[in-house]
Formats: C-alpha cells, structure tokens, sequence
C-alpha cells in the first residue's frame, strides 16, 4: 500500500569523478512494508524489507537512468506481478516501470552529473534523493514542489566535483523523525575511496542459476546471459560466491536443490554442499613486504554442481569445469591453488563457461 503522508525510500547517490570509477548507490527502505526497488539501466531490482539497504554500482558515461519503488508484489522466482511500478512481471527490471510511480532520473559523467525525482507518471511511494555535493531532493506526497510535474519543469540539480561537505537534515513525519538522508563525505574523498574492486558475475549456463555472495551481496536471480555486479570494499575478507540450482523463491523465501542458504534468496549463511566455491579476500595484507594484495581460489572441498571461471584483471583465470578440476582447492591444506592479485583488483565470476 502507497503512503502519501512521509517520505519513506531514500536513495542516496554518492557520485564520483566521471571517468575515475563507477558512482555508487545506496537506497534504503525506510517504509513500514516492504518495498521492491529497480533500477535501469543498471541495478535491475530486488526486494527490501523494512530497514533494508541495497548499494549498485553506475559506471560513468550512464545516462537516462532510473530508480522507483515497486509496492504490493508477489514474485515467484524472478517473476511476478507489482500493484504499483511494475516492469514487466520481473523481479530484476530491464524496461521501466508502470504507472504509478515515483521516480528518480539521473544521469553519471561529464563534467558534472545531474539527477532529479519526477512525478510525471504518477506517485506511489515518498522518496529522498540525494547527491554528495548537492542539495537533497524530498518527495512527500503527489504535489511535492522538488519534482517534475511536467516535462517543461526545471527541477534537474546538478553536482560538481570537489565539493564541500554536504549535511542533509532528517525529515519529520507526524512528529515522528524518520532519519532519512544521512551527511556524505565531500567529493574528493568519495573519489579517493573508488579503489574498491568490482565483482561481476555472469551466467553462461542455458538455464537459470542463483548466485549468492557473503559477507557482501547476498544473492538474486540471473537467467541465462544475465549478469550482476557487486562493489566489494577494500578489507573484506573470508569472501564466498557460489552458484544456486533448481531454485524456487516466493519473494525473499524459498528452496534450492544445491548451494541453499536455509532457503533464503539474498544470503547472509554459507550455502549447502554440494557447491564449486569462489573464495577471495580484498585488500589483505601479505607477501611482497607487508604490501596490500587480494587473495582469490577456486574450491571443490565442498563438492561441485557447476562448472565455474574465477578471473582476476590482474592475475590468472582460474577453471573448475568438473569435480576434480586440478586448478581447484580439492583439500584444506591444497595451498598451491591459492592465487594473488594486486590490491583492489576487479573479478569476474561465470558459470559455465
């Protein structure tokens, strides 16, 4: 159900030099009721709960990019059907949504950046949007003086590099503060912090696969020749993605043949054996004087169920194609299948290659 009394999904956008790295994007439920927020032409969609947050990479040079929140759905797998922004009956959205919703448009690189919210196509869902170096755009109700009510309107804001510290204040709805826009860091420290390395997983198999990733990711859908991009911050370790089979999800919940985290769609356990495991550490310490490095591998010491290339853009690419596959962990002391890369380095997992 909609709420036109307090502005409920926030969408933080912290945006980074053009051409340096991608721009990152937090967006948090704040609603009372679960919200399923998509994204083009990147992020695609996922469900948060109450509380909940979602971070996506945007590479620079995107434009006619979109962000909403999809209310009242019911998603069996990736498809479904949303009573407000629903794109298609997907889970992860590829087209835009339907009517009605609130949205929010931005466009990444150049020399500046330019975001906005639009109530053109209607609203269903109080929104918050805010850039690192400009001003935080509220969204309340369907009247909301930030948006774009009309095409000819002229509410794009825009941010420029090098900006000075940016606090936005909270929003209070019925007396009730809701703590929605959080300060960010000046621009030249968010370009400073873009060394994080870049995850991105990519099915290959002629069917649909479940990636699941931990401490950081969770997990989603992709049908065959999708593909799904994590940002991984520099420090984490203990790292795991493995691939989920003969999965069936209602929502957040349900069951997979192989690879199941107590039948959870985003993971926040480790999955089930049997599974081919990609195991990695991000901006570790060791080897080469104390230098930062990242550690990656390959490991079948908790069986296989599906054939898998882990690739390092500054090291070698790792092949596990059967249960034995020789450049893979096939026992806990099997160090020499243990590889390193330099600090921050991006990765590609893909299944069946």
């Amino acid at each position: 159900m909609a709420t036109t009394s307090s502005v409920i999904l926030m969408l933080l956008a912290a945006f980074a030099v053009a051409g340096a790295c991608a721009a990152t994007f937090t967006v948090k439920n704040n609603c009372g009721f679960t919200v399923w927020p998509a994204a083009t032409p990147v992020g695609g969609g996922r469900q948060l709960n109450s509380g909940q947050t979602w971070t996506f990479g945007v590479p620079a040079g995107t434009s006619s990019g979109r962000v909403w929140g999809r209310t009242g759905c019911s998603f069996k797998g990736n498809s479904g059907h949303c009573s407000t922004g629903d794109c298609g009956g997907a889970l992860a959205c590829t087209l835009s949504g339907q009517p009605p919703m609130t949205l929010a448009e931005f466009t990444i690189g150049g020399a500046q950046d330019f975001y906005d919210i639009a109530v053109i196509d209607g609203f269903n869902v109080g929104m918050a949007f805010s850039c690192s170096t400009g001003v935080g755009l509220v969204c309340r109700d369907a009247n909301c003086p930030d948006a774009y009510h009309q095409p000819n309107d002229v509410k794009t804001h825009a941010c420029n590099g090098n900006s000075n510290y940016q606090s936005t204040p909270s929003i209070s709805s019925n007396g009730v503060p809701d703590h929605l826009l959080s300060s960010l860091p000046p621009r030249s420290l968010l370009h400073s912090q873009c060394p994080r390395s870049n995850l991105h997983h990519k099915n290959n198999c002629g069917y649909p696969v479940w990636p699941a990733a931990t401490p950081i990711g969770g997990g989603r859908q992709l049908s065959p020749g999708q593909t799904w991009t994590l940002e991984i911050p520099p420090g984490t370790s203990s790292g795991r993605i493995w691939g989920r089979t003969g999965c069936t999800f209602n929502g957040d919940r349900g069951h997979c043949t192989s690879g199941d985290c107590a039948g959870a769609l985003s993971c926040k356990l480790s999955g089930q054996p049997p599974l081919t495991l990609a195991e990695f550490t991000i901006g570790g310490t060791g080897g080469g004087g104390g230098a930062n490095n990242d550690y990656y591998d390959i490991s079948v010491i908790d069986g296989y169920n599906l054939p898998m290339d882990f690739s390092c853009s500054n090291g070698i690419t790792i092949h596990c194609r059967e249960p034995r596959c020789p450049e893979a962990y096939l026992y806990p002391a099997d160090n020499s299948k243990n590889h390193g890369c330099r600090g921050n380095s991006n990765y590609k997992v893909t299944f069946c290659p």
